[in-house]
């Protein structure tokens, strides 16, 4: 799928689709999932797939987010690892763009297993109402 391409190369597989079909590119758009999707994660999905994200590649996922995003991840954490976290971004070494892109595929790809598992509900379509 076109979430697990190199970062860069879905955006110019979707501006070829684009040019030749722009209904099916927003259709596209449309059902791919991206770390930005995250933050309409329901608190015990985000729990769940908190526990599964190893430590180490949480803080590289957040680096390029605003506060909002970030505050969304903290409200469902212990507040000694919210202090642990926001020390690491602050602080913590620089990074590559594309090494933080790369975090941020591993834990979609992490929801995106848990969701295939049925542990955690992603997507509208499967929100309870």
């Amino acid at each position: 799928s076109l979430n697990h391409l190199q970062a860069g190369m879905s955006e110019r597989v979707m501006e070829l689709i684009e040019e030749r079909d722009p209904g099916t590119a927003e259709t596209i758009r449309e059902n791919l999932f991206t770390f930005s999707d995250l933050v309409r994660l329901s608190d015990r999905a985000l729990q769940i797939l908190l526990r599964e994200v190893p430590t180490e590649r949480l803080a590289p996922s957040l680096r390029l987010e605003d506060e909002d995003t970030r505050n969304r991840f903290y409200k469902n954490m212990s507040s000694r690892s919210v202090e642990v976290l926001r020390e690491e971004l602050r602080s913590g070494p620089p990074m590559r763009k594309s090494d933080a892109l790369a975090a941020q595929s591993e834990v979609v790809e992490i929801a995106l297993r848990l969701a295939g598992e049925g542990r955690i509900a992603i997507g509208a379509a499967e929100e309870l109402i």
